[in-house]
């Protein structure tokens, strides 16, 4: 299956051959394949990186202890974060088998060693992460709407390349092809956002390119079991158009916002903050898609089939479509098209949340960002920082 590897902010070029050829991997090889790819390539860029570096660079400083006790800390949250990935940082425990002490436990250990890090980055003067920054309007609105925009796009993604694979019956390679107007919208959204800027208020891009996915991802809410796939991709390609700027002028707003001495911390931050709102799309998505479509099929799951079918297809619709192949005739076709319509109507609900979100993001934008300049004026400093004082 073709899952959204890559980020949105990525080289949208890389994104298209990344679909295509993992597709490709996948249908050839199985999703291992796909895996060793991603591990042999990554593995040789980082040998690469080591070996372009000075010698003298490749053994830095031993860290302070009160580095080093912020770094074990950092640690201990990752590994928290890690040790629940199979459950959605035990959410997915959550919808499954309800309230209970394993998910629960982790989700409180992320929380707690978060709340120890940040407390104590509040007492270092030289903190790993500085939240002083966040004192800025600016830098807060950017990145507030940055997180949006990445929790929108990757929980987006979630749902299209199991709407095309298992609703569509496409494979892992024409999923991929299909995905690829998506970038071409994104990349050309990328090469506008020079344009724009220099002649719009960021505050009024942001704002206009965020209603505009939403009225993307109304469109999805418009997809059906079958002959959705005018609507998906002109939908796909409407809503990446529109985020390209946001994606763009979030990230140049809070870096500009920033002192110049911390741009590096504030372009990290940036980053991040991503990867945190892509992450927590594929979770909270995941969990409305999931009990949406567990409450659907269990309302309309059809009489006569096998215990073990009925539970394989109650998991998700991948386990749904491969009971379905494992039935003769008639209940086979019954199994599948109820578990597609019920996939169907959770994959409703959750793009409408996702409107919801960019509708909100876009008047936080147009609210909080409005005084900023556009990028051609002459402001004699860094336009963002000129908004936050």
């Amino acid at each position: 299956m073709v899952w959204p590897g890559t980020q949105p902010g990525d080289d949208a070029s890389d994104h298209d051959r990344g679909l295509a050829a993992g597709g490709e991997l996948v249908v050839a090889g199985g999703h291992r394949a796909d895996c060793w790819r991603r591990f042999i390539g990554r593995s040789a860029w980082l040998h690469s990186l080591h070996r372009s570096r000075p010698k003298a660079a490749r053994r830095p400083p031993r860290a302070p202890r009160r580095a080093r006790f912020g770094l074990l800390v950092v640690a201990l949250g990752d590994g928290v974060r890690v040790r629940r990935a199979r459950s959605a940082h035990g959410l997915k425990q959550l919808t499954h088998d309800g309230l209970g002490w394993p998910p629960a436990v982790f989700i409180v250990a992320g929380l707690a060693a978060g709340v120890v890090f940040v407390r104590r980055q509040h007492r270092l003067a030289d903190p790993l992460l500085d939240l002083r920054l966040f004192r800025s309007t600016a830098f807060s609105a950017a990145l507030t709407t940055n997180l949006l925009s990445f929790f929108v796009g990757f929980g987006t993604l979630l749902f299209i390349t199991q709407y095309l694979q298992l609703v569509l019956g496409l494979s892992p390679l024409a999923a991929g092809l299909w995905l690829l107007p998506s970038s071409a919208g994104f990349i050309l959204g990328s090469m506008l956002t020079p344009v724009l800027a220099r002649r719009i208020r960021p505050a009024f891009v942001m704002a206009a390119g965020l209603a505009l996915g939403a009225a993307g991802l109304g469109l999805f809410t418009l997809l059906g079991t079958s002959a959705g796939l005018p609507i998906l991709v002109a939908g796909s390609v409407m809503f990446s158009l529109a985020l390209a700027p946001v994606d763009t002028l979030a990230t140049d707003l809070a870096v500009g916002a920033a002192p110049p001495e911390r741009a590096g911390a504030a372009s990290a931050l940036a980053e991040t903050n991503a990867e945190f709102g892509g992450a927590l799309g594929i979770a909270i998505l995941g969990v409305v898609g999931t009990s949406i479509y567990r409450s659907q099929l269990a309302g309309a799951s059809p009489a006569g089939i096998p215990p073990l079918a009925a539970a394989a297809a109650r998991e998700s619709l991948g386990g749904a479509v491969a009971a379905a192949g494992q039935l003769p005739g008639q209940p086979g076709h019954v199994l599948l098209r109820a578990a597609r319509q019920a996939f169907t109507q959770g994959l409703h609900v959750a793009f409408a949340v996702t409107a919801a979100a960019l509708i909100g993001a876009a008047i936080l934008a147009a609210v909080q960002l409005r005084h900023v300049p556009p990028s051609a004026e002459p402001t004699g400093g860094s336009s963002a920082q000129e908004a936050a004082s």
